[in-house]
């Protein structure tokens, strides 16, 4: 009775082994192909077919350094950047992966923050490879990372060149701009970014600051439009409020206001609109009460506190207007500090200090996310001047400028922004 069953199964062992090795001979493609299929899966966060890449990769001589490269990224994609940089270190960098090393050697020591080492390879793999899109696009993050934001736009406008199709550096070029007030410049590239399909996340959170732009350009006809299949959202009501009212329809400015303000008490656009729809025929004593609660909600808000200011001089209380005109000009004073220092970051790409000041005064306008982010970069700056310093050479008597003064100024990127 079991002889039969041993039979088949030899049978059907037989027949999986054959079918196997007709696969086998059918698939004609050579190491390298299942090399690039498997890292360019992995670049998309996809580990289909990645396995049968390895045992290929690693059944071939001459192709353990791909075997281990892929290792590299997948400990990379799994937030393991100490454990990619040990197989990379394993792959010599003057054979055909120099390129593929020198970039996600780079990638791993940014996820360490390693940001200076990181810089430094990947100006010299754009330098070798000019038209390389993942180089210039790493460039263009650390730049902006730094707050150095003139070498950041000239790399990411040299990816949208290089890579017409890619909506990730509309993102950073449209945050620049918006940053600086550059609000056509803005719009043009959130316009662009949602015609490249981008995730669902920036679909649903892009439109509003295209919308932002576009209420800076007065382009009230447009953001109707483009808000109008928008997730609705305290934000988006409000500034179809301000649409409404800039457009001279009161009725449908109060109603978007009331529901903006039903889904956020404190939205700050909104309370402008109450403010300034109150303003109109209602009680000045009910305006000064609504500024006063918009204050305390948004206390760094320079429009609110110069119209409370106001507020109290027309109702004749000279006092509380010199104490909140103070106040007024103390927030202005720091956001135009802001504003300096950001200029100084610019030209001073790699120099911590001033990238402390910026946090501080961040922190003194309640921006504790963008204080978070100079942080960041002062410490970056810090371990990349420190490496700089450890590695070059003692006594060197002839510059009288230490390693780290010498490095804290980024050289212009490997081909100078026009």
């Amino acid at each position: 009775m079991k002889r039969p069953a041993v039979i088949l199964l030899i049978a059907c062992g037989s027949v999986l082994s054959l079918l196997a090795a007709i696969a086998l001979f059918r698939d004609r493609r050579s190491p390298e192909d299942h090399f690039n299929s498997a890292l360019a899966a992995l670049n998309r966060g996809d580990a289909a077919g990645v396995d049968e890449a390895f045992q290929i990769l690693e059944r071939r001589p001459g192709f353990e350094d791909h075997a281990r490269l892929l290792d590299a990224v997948l400990f990379l994609r799994g937030g393991r950047p100490d454990a990619a940089l040990r197989s990379l270190s394993q792959i010599p960098t003057d054979g055909p992966l120099r390129r593929d090393v020198m970039l996600y050697t780079a990638q791993a020591l940014h996820a360490q923050q390693r940001v200076m080492e990181a810089w430094s390879i990947l100006q010299d793999l754009v330098a070798e490879h000019p038209d390389d899109v993942d180089g210039h696009r790493w460039l263009g993050a650390i730049y902006y990372d730094l707050g150095a934001n003139d070498a950041a736009v000239y790399y990411l406008k040299r990816v949208s060149e290089l890579a017409p199709d890619d909506y990730r550096p509309h993102h950073l070029l449209g945050l620049i701009a918006s940053d600086f007030e550059d609000f056509p410049t803005a719009a043009a590239h959130f316009r662009k970014l949602l015609e490249l399909d981008p995730p669902d996340e920036l679909r649903r959170t892009i439109p509003l600051k295209l919308a932002r732009a576009l209420f800076a350009m007065r382009e009230y006809d447009q953001i109707q439009t483009l808000l109008r299949d928008a997730p609705e959202s305290a934000e988006s009501l409000a500034l179809l409020a301000w649409c409404s009212q800039n457009e001279g329809d009161l009725d449908t400015a109060r109603s978007l206001m009331d529901a903006a303000l039903a889904l956020d008490p404190q939205q700050r656009d909104a309370l402008l609109v109450k403010v300034d729809l109150i303003s109109l025929d209602g009680d000045p004593e009910d305006v000064l009460q609504l500024l006063q609660e918009a204050v305390a909600a948004h206390p760094y808000d320079q429009e609110l506190r110069y119209r409370l200011a106001l507020q109290y001089r027309r109702l004749g209380r000279e006092e509380e207007h010199e104490a909140e005109l103070a106040a007024w000009n103390s927030v202005t004073e720091r956001i135009m500090k802001l504003s300096n220092l950001n200029r100084e970051a610019i030209a001073r790409p790699t120099d911590p200090d001033v990238r402390d000041q910026l946090a501080d005064v961040c922190e003194s306008l309640g921006k504790a996310d963008l204080a978070k982010m100079w942080r960041e970069a002062a410490d970056a700056c810090r371990r990349g001047l420190s490496a700089a310093s450890a590695s070059a050479p003692a006594g060197d008597a002839g510059s009288s400028e230490s390693p780290a003064a010498a490095s804290s100024q980024l050289p212009p990127p490997a081909e100078a922004p026009p």
